[in-house]
């Protein structure tokens, strides 16, 4: 370990690394939100107005803003000054879980259920609303956990422990898969080749890298890791 910090009192449920890796913000359960400084380890922002626990966080338009969802809520807020700037709120049962980055961070796609809304963020409208409900996992019940934008192609991650992978530019799933036994706590894309993914679980302990090809829809493991006994793994962030 080089550096660690504890910047919130409650369990940690979403961190996001930004692009100049100088920083993370994190979201937790009691619904705080801040980011902090890898080189002092100290908070240098404070994101107020989440009253659940933060289900996902990123960093959107080129790492100026801060996008996080809390179940009731998608808010976004500036990442130097900690405004917020745009709210949405939920209607319906289910509530908002995982969002992703757009258009270079101009827009979002969040889970509502088992529905995929996308959010243009300079107007604050929905320009798409998709019902997913069957592609993305058969199962009764199952909702989208987490979300990866992978270019052209959306890798959906569910409460059963399936991943799917969407095609936005037809609206066409190419694939699904069991990745976990049970609910994929996060999912991240890892640069080191088109299509490579790592997803965790909290009930297995582990941590996982896919080589998912975007061509076919087809996926392979190619490694697990294991080491975090003590306690669930409920996010992660690549650096």
């Amino acid at each position: 370990m080089l550096r660690g910090s504890k910047p919130h009192n409650a369990a940690i449920k979403a961190v996001a690394l930004h692009e100049s890796e100088t920083c993370i913000v994190s979201g937790a359960k009691d619904g705080s939100l801040k980011a902090t400084s890898f080189l002092y380890t100290k908070t240098m922002q404070n994101f107020e107005g989440h009253r659940q626990g933060v289900r996902d966080v990123i960093w959107v338009d080129g790492g100026r803003q801060v996008a996080s969802s809390c179940g009731e809520l998608i808010q976004t807020w500036d990442g130097e000054r900690g405004d917020r700037l745009l709210r949405f709120t939920a209607t319906g049962a289910g509530g908002f879980s995982a969002i992703t980055g757009l258009n270079y961070g101009q827009s979002i796609v969040t889970a509502f259920g088992r529905r995929l809304c996308f959010i243009d963020l300079r107007s604050g409208s929905i320009t798409h609303d998709w019902q997913i409900a069957k592609q993305t996992d058969p199962a009764k019940n199952k909702t989208v956990q987490t979300i990866v934008n992978m270019g052209n192609v959306l890798a959906l991650a569910s409460s059963s422990g399936s991943i799917s992978l969407l095609d936005i530019r037809h609206g066409l799933f190419l694939n699904r898969w069991k990745a976990h036994t049970n609910a994929v706590t996060d999912m991240k894309a890892v640069p080191i080749g088109p299509g490579s993914l790592a997803t965790s679980c909290a009930s297995d302990h582990k941590l996982c890298l896919w080589n998912a090809s975007l061509a076919s829809g087809s996926a392979t493991l190619t490694a697990d890791f294991y080491g975090h006994n003590d306690a669930p793994l409920s996010c992660m962030g690549l650096h």
